[in-house]
């Protein structure tokens, strides 16, 4: 009678313990989330160097050489003639917590990356603003 009570038991916590997981289905709108999920994870530090990438609107652009080297373009930074004013910067990328830091010579900004495809698009938060970039092709 012992045996069979335990093995009623055990039955009953694996049905239990599976129910869930039974229970749970997966559409294609949970498959993309994990797919831009796994996306935004760089696989290295590298996956920057040797890129450029340029705002929707063509306002802003960053070159990002090896190294740690970049040149950062703003088109509120014009010379006289109406040219933009490449600005050298230096960068660090932090795969661990997602962020980007890029030093000029005004000062340091620390970008939050939230959303990273590479050679394919890259989103950045900096004060509360949402900066979509497009990868740019030789």
């Amino acid at each position: 009678m012992k045996i069979k009570k335990f093995i009623f038991g055990v039955a009953t916590a694996a049905v239990v313990a599976g129910t869930p997981v039974t229970m749970t289905s997966c559409d294609d709108d949970d498959i993309n989330t994990v797919l831009n999920l796994i996306d935004l994870f760089f696989q290295s530090a590298d996956d920057l160097a040797n890129t450029a990438w340029l705002t929707a609107d063509s306002s802003e652009g960053f070159e990002f050489g090896t190294g740690g080297q970049g040149i950062y373009y703003s088109g509120y930074e014009l010379d006289e003639s109406g040219n933009v004013i490449p600005q050298q910067f230096t960068y660090t990328l932090d795969t661990t917590n997602n962020t980007l830091t890029i030093k000029l010579s005004s000062g340091s900004r620390i970008y939050t990356v939230t959303e990273f495809v590479k050679n394919s698009k890259l989103t950045l938060t900096y004060n509360g603003k949402t900066i979509y970039l497009k990868y740019l092709t030789e």
